[in-house]
């Protein structure tokens, strides 16, 4: 059985935005957030970082055949390192672009060179690092329409990760809008579905989504019990998840299923892939 990490971060040093202030790595896993220093993976990441070369040797340790490298400005900006680590291990990694979608006809022209250079492949928007300078923006926003219409015109996939409830609306008129985009829900609906006091709703609504149309699929890079965001919260075991895809709601063809223990690929202790079901061509 293949088993593919569908959602994997890697980077040489941390160098990205959270809470407003640029974050950047110091030594032995710690990274400044502004002024303030703090512990963000084991002491023993000496540079604060996670290598390509420390990715493989988790998954041939796991068993893990391939990985799609998932890029996020809460890390920084990184298709370089994205398409050298791609290009040294070309049949163990695949690559996601990032480009700042807020410089809209910049940003599309950016992803056109991307996509035409063949390396990387679709784009990343993590709502809450994506938006940390326009705060009230819309994924929807009529600004950011060239960067969709450029993933539209390349028929490249759109991975989101989202936090508010308007990104549960937009992303169903982008899913009508661009037929051509395949649409996958990362975290099988992160924030919006899992944070603390989320309503259960926002979890049924991603589902209903993902149901109706064609163009969307949900990952399950989640492992359950990442403090604010537990799985555990549905009422129902992994295993019982998947035949509530496969069988109750009838498209589990679409539904990009994995499991590890620590998100983050920091802690030696262990992954429990699942499998998945579909492994769509850009994989």
């Amino acid at each position: 059985m293949k088993v593919i990490d569908i959602h994997a971060h890697i980077y040489e040093k941390v160098a990205g935005i959270t809470q407003g202030q640029p974050m950047s790595s110091t030594s032995q896993g710690k990274v400044t957030i502004g002024n303030r220093e703090i512990q963000f993976l084991p002491p023993s990441f000496e540079r604060s970082c996670s290598t390509a070369e420390a990715l493989i040797a988790y998954m041939d340790w796991c068993g893990i055949e391939k990985a799609l490298l998932m890029p996020n400005p809460f890390y920084g900006y990184h298709n370089y390192y994205f398409k050298e680590s791609v290009k040294k291990y070309p049949d163990r990694l695949r690559g996601v672009a990032l480009v700042d979608i807020m410089k809209g006809k910049a940003a599309a022209e950016e992803l056109a060179q991307i996509y035409d250079e063949g390396i990387l492949f679709g784009m990343k928007i993590e709502v809450d690092s994506t938006f940390q300078c326009a705060p009230g923006t819309r994924l929807a926003d009529p600004k950011l329409a060239p960067v969709w219409d450029c993933c539209e015109q390349y028929h490249q996939p759109m991975f989101i990760h989202m936090f508010r409830r308007e990104d549960i609306v937009d992303l169903e008129l982008l899913a009508k809008t661009y037929p051509h985009i395949t649409f996958v829900i990362c975290h099988m609906g992160a924030d919006i579905c899992f944070r603390a006091g989320m309503p259960k709703r926002n979890y049924e609504k991603v589902l209903q989504i993902v149901k109706e149309y064609e163009n969307v699929y949900i990952d399950l890079a989640e492992e359950g019990k990442t403090p604010g965001r537990n799985v555990a919260c549905l009422g129902y075991t992994l295993q019982e998840f998947n035949e509530k895809f496969s069988g109750k709601y009838e498209f589990g063809d679409r539904v990009i299923l994995y499991h590890w223990q620590d998100w983050r690929l920091i802690c030696p202790a262990y992954f429990e892939p699942i499998f998945i079901l579909k492994v769509p061509e850009w994989l």
